[in-house]
């Protein structure tokens, strides 16, 4: 009895032994295949979006303001960025972008940042309503490339990585 307990026993340890050995070789394998896993990850989205009848609800113009509501549309701005460390990150003031346009083309809006050092990502983000009146696309994009969004950040090797990116020529329009 004691043999058929003893082989049991290596048996056991062996086939142990050899699942550890596998799920080592498979996260191996995993990070050899992904080296990009800890490399600087940017995303940019930029759009302006045909409102739809509930957002046009929430213009609130007054009395005497004679504009159409489909002239009003929606700007979606969001950078995101992850694994950048010692990172500065300049994102433009889209209401004195909009201001540089003439009145009455920022109409309303939020904004938000979560850009903590201590956290590996960052995220900024702007929704706006905008009269586009009297702007044809060429000169949405004019004005949004008259600021730049720069990413900078300190690269493995020591040296410093700048991205910048104009804001114009990356929206896209819906």
């Amino acid at each position: 009895m004691k043999i058929k307990s003893a082989m049991g026993y290596q048996l056991l340890r062996l086939v142990s032994i050899l699942i550890i050995l596998g799920a080592l070789f498979a996260i191996a394998i995993t990070m050899l295949m992904n080296p990009l896993h800890n490399e600087p990850k940017i995303i940019l989205e930029a759009s302006i979006n045909t409102l739809n009848e509930d957002e046009k609800s929430y213009i609130g113009l007054g009395e005497d303001e004679d504009y159409d509501l489909n002239n009003f549309k929606g700007y979606h701005f969001k950078l995101y960025v992850e694994n950048i460390e010692d990172r500065v990150i300049q994102v433009p003031d889209y209401v004195s972008i909009w201001n540089k346009g003439g009145e009455h083309i920022y109409w309303s809006g939020n904004s938000y940042k979560q850009d903590n050092t201590s956290e590996e990502f960052a995220q900024y983000g702007y929704d706006s309503t905008i009269n586009t009146t009297n702007l044809d696309q060429e000169e949405i994009r004019e004005l949004l490339n008259s600021e730049s969004v720069r990413v900078e950040w300190s690269a493995k090797d020591g040296s410093r990585e700048v991205r910048t990116y104009r804001v114009g020529d990356l929206v896209e329009f819906n």
